[in-house]
């Protein structure tokens, strides 16, 4: 049944597409039904269709969806479309309600240029990102069950982490360092530095793991400074698309 349904949604979407190519000036009239139901996946391929489109009626209905976007109303699976569409629109009231859109964020956080990525992916296709990324690489560090590498921490139940957590992981992953996978530096009181991973901290004690391989164990109150853990995996906000990462996000979730 799911797979029926997929096939008839993707009917729908590339009948879509064949009537803003013969008829654009009649594309809103058969799309308002999935607009007002603010059905995902055709609501999306509308969008992506009406974001450089000089129709009239089509660009009146993306200030609509844009306008949703700004007043909160929109599905959050629809927003990095319409964020996306809304940048790419030449319309003016578009622009104003994208502008709304984005002086509402918090401006203090951090992930809040990512947090339209948090909701709407497609898991199968954030598997074939992971899989297969050029950019990203993510089977050179990760593995999943059995496949993959343990450079970095295994991501097998990742998914019982929030969203929040996977977004942060993968935007700034100096932010959250799993435990055995960050560098860090102490220099002690007698002046000796000695930079490793960080394998372990007590209130008594910080264990780092040489490139040797050999571990040292010092005591904290010998410690003179300590330098912030590092990551080194690289910020995937710059090595791949919103989209790429949303997916991604949504595939990492399932992981449980």
């Amino acid at each position: 049944m799911e797979a029926l349904a997929s096939k008839h949604v993707a009917v729908r979407q590339q009948a879509l597409r064949s009537i803003h190519q013969a008829m654009p000036a009649a594309l809103v009239k058969y799309a308002q039904p999935f607009i007002e139901a603010q059905a995902v996946p055709e609501t999306r391929t509308l969008i992506d269709l009406m974001a450089n489109s000089t129709e009239y009626y089509s660009r009146r209905a993306l200030r609509g969806i844009v306008l949703k976007l700004a007043s909160g109303q929109l599905d959050p699976a629809l927003t990095l479309d319409a964020v996306a569409a809304a940048e790419q629109s030449s319309d003016h009231r578009v622009k104003e309600f994208l502008a709304s859109y984005q002086e509402s964020k918090d401006s203090e956080d951090p992930l809040s240029p990512f947090q339209e990525t948090l909701q709407g992916g497609d898991p199968a296709q954030g598997k074939i990102v992971f899989e297969t990324s050029v950019a990203a690489q993510c089977t050179l560090c990760h593995r999943v069950s059995q496949q993959g590498s343990e450079v970095g921490p295994a991501l097998t139940t990742i998914g019982e982490k929030t969203p929040r957590y996977l977004l942060e992981s993968l935007v700034a992953p100096g932010a959250v360092v799993a435990p055995g996978y960050g560098f860090t530096a102490v220099t002690t009181h007698d002046g000796e530095t000695v930079a490793g991973t960080l394998m372990a901290e007590t209130a008594d004690h910080t264990t780092l793991q040489l490139p040797t391989g050999e571990t040292r164990v010092f005591d904290r109150a010998h410690i003179a400074a300590r330098t912030p853990e590092m990551s080194s995996m690289p910020p995937m906000g710059a090595l791949m698309d919103r989209f790429e990462l949303r997916d991604l996000l949504a595939y990492l979730q399932t992981l449980k």
